[in-house]
């Protein structure tokens, strides 16, 4: 086999020693040898892990590509749960990705767990009827619950928030789930008052976690705004809602501004205070013009099939442009009003033209140098 080497990084010694571990069969040898001689897959086990794995040449790139996915094939032949992560994210065959992340969850990474309810689950998010129904005949979908929840019980934050949102999903459809009798691991029970609970102890813990959504929604329950609150008839706690609330807004989620925002507009748990509100709406833009991947809350550990959501994205860009449009339309400044609801829809630009024209009021030119 020809001599592979690495410059200046692992000198000819250390690589030779590395590879006949690997030539051994030692899965964690194969998997480092894979790593060390593919720039892509180096990089991807970063982003994954968070780990430093040190950068080779990118000389060797093509030369040493077949060698390093030979080696990623024998570690994941092995059963090398890191291996069978890596590989089930370049991957480009389904069935592959999904037989490789169940593996690697089987043998206790929490990552591949999560990642594998993402795709088992991906079609099903919003539906509790056909969720319900994959249950009752698949046992993939209670295997896939199974590994989600152990890893939400080992802390993963990703994991614990879609456990919350599969609970809540439930919870949301009650009257669905009491049409079949399967157990659901996790809880006890399928009352309403177990289902709340097990949202709120699977939210905690990706609030805890630094999850940013889950710090969000964590703010509404203890503002009495959820139907977690109202199922265990929680009472409000307003200094544990303002810190969560804080915790998600020191990530910039936009979410958190705008929910904000609005609260400033309408004097509720606030004064109203429509500068104040102004800029939350301000803040909400601007973060949405960053590219999601770039942006302060978002997660590093969901690398594999993370969900870009633009049409959620696109909803919050909507409800900020119509909260600042309100709130210069308040001020007799129509021109920019205008400017803003172009932003909202062709919907609300007529019925705002309208109401116009009813009360007789002229809008003027927009200034040259003004850009919602």
């Amino acid at each position: 086999m020809k001599r592979y080497y690495v410059p200046n990084i692992l000198s000819e010694a250390e690589f030779d020693d590395l590879r006949k571990k690997a030539d051994t069969g030692d899965a964690v040898a194969q998997l480092q040898v894979s790593l060390a001689c593919d720039t892509d897959l180096r990089k991807l086990a970063e982003v994954m892990y968070a780990e430093d794995y040190r950068f080779y040449s990118e000389e060797q790139r093509n030369e040493l590509r077949d060698f390093a996915y030979d080696n990623l094939h024998k570690a994941k032949a092995s059963g090398n749960m890191d291996a069978l992560l890596l590989y089930a994210s370049v991957s480009k065959n389904r069935k592959q990705k999904v037989g490789a992340l169940c593996e690697s969850a089987k043998a206790g990474n929490d990552i591949a767990a999560y990642n594998y309810w993402v795709i088992i689950f991906r079609r099903y998010r919003y539906a509790s009827r056909e969720v319900m129904d994959k249950f009752s005949k698949e046992n993939i979908y209670s295997e896939a619950l199974v590994f989600l929840l152990r890893a939400a019980d080992n802390g993963n934050k990703n994991a614990a928030y879609a456990a919350f949102c599969f609970y809540e999903l439930l919870l949301v459809n009650k009257r669905v789930l009491e049409e079949y009798t399967i157990e659901l691991p996790g809880i006890d029970g399928c009352s309403e008052k177990e289902l709340a609970s097990a949202c709120l102890k699977y939210l905690r813990t990706a609030a805890e976690r630094g999850h940013s959504d889950a710090q969000f929604s964590l703010s509404l329950y203890y503002q009495g705004k959820d139907l977690i609150a109202d199922s265990l008839g929680a009472e409000k706690d307003i200094r544990l809602a303002e810190y969560w609330l804080s915790r998600s807004m020191s990530q910039d989620n936009p979410v958190a501004y705008l929910h904000l925002g609005d609260m400033y507009r309408s004097g509720d748990g606030r004064e109203k205070n429509n500068d104040e509100a102004y800029r939350c709406y301000v803040k909400v833009i601007n973060v949405l013009k960053i590219p999601r991947s770039k942006r302060a809350y978002y997660d590093s550990e969901d690398k594999i099939y993370r969900n870009d959501y633009p049409g959620w994205d696109k909803e919050l860009l909507k409800n900020a442009h119509k909260g600042m449009g309100d709130i210069l339309h308040e001020k007799g400044d129509y021109a920019k009003a205008l400017a803003h609801y172009k932003c909202v829809g062709e919907d609300k630009v007529f019925k705002y033209l309208k109401m116009m024209k009813r009360k007789g009021l002229e809008i003027p030119p927009l200034p040259e140098d003004y850009r919602p």
